[in-house]
């Protein structure tokens, strides 16, 4: 089983995978002197944290009504 593969059978998985890289991203982005680097980080930390709310807030179940009490 590869990585992708687990990560298409896991929500939680993916958004791991997903914000690793998001955060590999941020440090390249960090550690060099780039133009516009404020934006681009302020932009990577927004869509690190619509990922952590749809994976791990269940804000789809929230929003249909399907949440469990």
């Amino acid at each position: 089983m590869t990585i992708l593969t687990s990560a298409r059978e896991s929500p939680g998985q993916a958004a791991l995978l997903a914000l690793a890289v998001l955060t590999g991203v941020e440090y390249v982005i960090g550690g060099r002197d780039i133009t516009g680097a404020f934006a681009m980080l302020t932009l990577i930390a927004v869509v690190k944290a619509a990922v952590i709310v749809i994976a791990f807030m269940h804000l789809a179940n929230v929003l249909r009504g399907s949440a469990d009490d």
